[in-house]
């Protein structure tokens, strides 16, 4: 194969790229892209949008004028050999190898990459599917559906293109996500679950370790809807945004989170506060069963029972609820109702029915606080605030509330019977 000719680009000391341009009939066999599922370390790419791929082919096909369709690079990445000595002379040899990785050759005609070079040529193997696309997917595509419908079968298509170069999944990751979430809009889940999937123990990868278990227990399994998409029913970037406002207030749960930064190795706390949290949400689920999503089957996941949206009254499990209900989770530790040294489920459904004694039993009451028509909106964050302070107050009772919240009245969010209750 033909080198590329390419030019290295180096940014405030980071690591190099490389840009240079390809004709799709040299990397259309050669391009490989996975989709990322649920934290799966080395995959990051959202699903091939069909309408997308579709799309670009109609536009390529009414394109006119002088206007270049793609100004913009697609962002290719390969290994890079870096063990054997190679010059001009005998990268075609090597290259026929089946082990053979891509190599970058200076101006001195080596693969010596320490010395300066004004332009690079850049060899690809010619194994299928050695090249990685980290971003571009539906422009490829797109082209690859354009060119089979040409009656000019010569016809052939160049790509502007950024190379990384031994750049690995977790950096291929790091640039996509900067791209993609940074400059034009993504799933923000995605993004969410490749940052919560870095090596290493910061809030991100604190709080994707949460979700992750709330995901994957059995009391709970499958209710979240995990890179943005499937069967759950709670949004995986909800509930990563959520937490990360509840570490922002600094309470037990940023306490928690600051001992499994450190690698506290004696501390179980961020163990038993994701058990705590299971047998919290849990708890919801058995107590107020007319508010609360059940398992159900559906055609489109034959044998499988899974949470509905749409089974149940209310709001208690969609955005509305969800972010008063683990706020209030916090809450129930820095007033005592819940300890992080006891995890066991059944203590903590005691303390929570102790908790809750006010409306645990008490359905009027209960209707009132998850069957709200006020609150049956938008799921905005003026919603999400005010039960919040519904169900805060029921749980502390007044003086607690309006310590709490101030500024706001209690016959503003109760009506006169509930107010008469929580004032006893």
């Amino acid at each position: 194969m033909s080198s590329i000719k390419v030019l290295q680009v180096t940014q405030m000391g980071s690591k190099p790229v490389y840009l240079g341009k390809v004709k799709f009939s040299d990397i259309k066999d050669k391009v490989r892209l996975t989709q990322r599922q649920e934290s799966d370390r080395e995959q990051f790419q959202r699903r091939t949008d069909i309408s997308r791929v579709n799309s670009i082919s109609d536009f390529l096909g009414k394109h006119a004028g002088n206007v270049c369709p793609f100004a913009t690079p697609i962002i290719l990445a390969l290994e890079l050999e870096n063990d054997q000595d190679l010059v001009t002379e005998n990268v075609d040899k090597y290259l026929r190898s089946d082990e053979a990785k891509a190599v970058l050759i200076n101006e001195n005609g080596n693969n010596d990459l320490s010395i300066e070079s004004m332009s690079y040529d850049l060899y690809i193997p010619e194994h299928k599917k050695f090249i990685f696309i980290v971003d571009g997917q539906h422009r490829i595509e797109g082209v690859r559906k354009f060119l089979k419908g040409q009656k000019n079968l010569e016809m052939d298509f160049e790509f502007l293109v950024t190379f990384l170069l031994d750049y690995d999944y977790y950096e291929q990751s790091l640039v996509f996500a900067n791209i993609n979430f940074k400059q034009k809009p993504v799933n923000k889940s995605l993004y969410y679950d490749i940052f919560g999937s870095y090596p290493g123990r910061n809030t991100f990868t604190f709080v994707h370790f949460l979700v992750k278990r709330i995901n994957e227990s059995v009391e709970l399994g499958g209710i979240v809807k995990m890179l943005g998409t499937g069967k759950g029913i709670l949004s995986q970037a909800f509930l990563v945004e959520t937490f990360m406002k509840i570490l922002d207030r600094k309470g037990v749960l940023y306490q928690i989170y600051k001992s499994y930064e450190e690698e506290d190795n004696a501390s179980t706390d961020y163990l038993n506060i994701s058990d705590i949290l299971i047998s919290y949400l849990e708890f919801y689920l058995i107590n107020f069963k007319d508010y609360s999503p059940q398992r159900v089957e559906k055609e489109k996941y034959p044998g499988e029972l899974v949470f509905s949206s749409y089974d149940y009254d209310g709001y208690l499990f969609k955005a509305v609820g969800m972010f008063g209900v683990l706020m209030l989770f916090n809450d129930l530790f820095e007033n005592g109702n819940l300890t992080i040294k006891n995890a066991e489920r059944d203590v903590v459904h005691e303390r929570l029915n102790k908790a809750f004694n006010l409306f645990v039993s008490d359905p009027s009451i209960q209707d009132k606080l998850f069957n709200d028509p006020v609150l049956a909106g938008s799921g905005s964050a003026s919603l999400q605030t005010r039960f919040y302070q519904k169900i805060y107050c029921l749980v502390f009772g007044k003086e607690s509330f309006v310590s709490k919240f101030p500024r706001s009245s209690l016959d503003k969010i109760f009506d006169n019977d509930v107010c008469k209750v929580i004032s006893r």
